[in-house]
């Protein structure tokens, strides 16, 4: 994925359409832009008058999104999502986790809105869609909970082996390797999530509280781009987390002073043994002189 950043910063920025723009004497009230994949349009904010930014993430939010905007992130249970890691992680997948988490928040140093489409619904609402073969995007995977529909996923990039990896640990769907995709492992897959109850009943429970939310995200994207409007940029809502430095924010500086507080006791101990211990036996020497 980082392979991916440079092409499209270089293509984005240099395009003529682009160059224009940020030549433009205009000047904005407001500043939205798609945060997912590369930093490199936060620049242009400055090009037209430095406004509040809103920023949308149509996938997961890269680690070091969260670690900007000062978001709790635990690498323990959050993993990275362009890896195919549940929220259940053995030891070394919370091993290479935890250096991900550290090399995307130390080196490549929102508002989520879903994105429907309408054809695509109108498919997942017909009564006779009992399986959805999908690449495991994140638009489709909300499309299928919210009607209900059990998911095959084949996943080839980005958050796609997340999201297969969620639905397979909820029993919600299956997932294929595509460099296993045959005639008969597709049949074996359609004929396991339509013969076993379990995934069309699970996909109906997670269905159910996935339809408790009934906010409409048109209306609720307006009401706090305006809010951020009305606010100048709502300053007050900005994490205190922003203002430490890393290690302040990792708590290292904590954790180095009770080991030195504890390095030091001990010592003290240590020492105060010894010189007791030698007390003890230079007045036992001197009682047998």
């Amino acid at each position: 994925m980082m392979d991916m950043t440079a092409p499209i910063c270089e293509d984005g920025l240099n395009s003529p359409e682009m160059v224009d723009f940020m030549k433009s004497p205009l000047k904005f009230d407001l500043y939205i832009m798609e945060r997912g994949l590369v930093p490199c349009f936060y620049g242009v904010a400055h090009a037209v008058g430095s406004p509040p930014v809103v920023g949308l993430v149509t996938l997961g939010a890269y680690h070091y999104i969260h670690w900007n905007d000062g978001n709790p992130d635990n690498p323990a249970y959050t993993p990275w999502w362009i890896h195919p890691y549940s929220d259940h992680l053995s030891f070394w997948q919370r091993h290479y986790s935890s250096y991900v988490w550290l090399y995307s928040n130390l080196v490549l140093s929102n508002v989520v809105l879903p994105k429907h489409e309408t054809i695509q619904k109108n498919y997942f609402a017909h009564p006779n869609v009992k399986v959805f073969i999908t690449q495991g995007g994140l638009q489709s995977f909300n499309e299928a909970t919210y009607y209900g529909v059990p998911l095959i996923g084949i996943p080839f990039m980005g958050d796609q082996h997340y999201n297969g990896e969620k639905f397979v640990a909820a029993e919600t769907g299956y997932r294929l390797q595509f460099r296993h995709v045959t005639k008969d492992t597709v049949l074996k897959a359609i004929r396991t999530v339509l013969e076993d109850p379990r995934y069309r009943e699970n996909m109906k429970k997670l269905s159910a509280v996935y339809r408790e939310h009934q906010a409409q995200s048109m209306p609720k994207a307006i009401w706090w781009i305006e809010y951020v409007l009305r606010h100048k940029g709502a300053p007050h809502l900005r994490s205190g987390a922003m203002d430490l430095s890393w290690y302040q924010l990792l708590l290292l500086d904590v954790v180095a002073f009770v080991l030195a507080v504890a390095a030091t006791t001990t010592l003290a101990l240590y020492s105060l043994a010894r010189y007791l211990t030698s007390l003890i036996l230079n007045a036992k020497k001197h009682k047998t002189e």
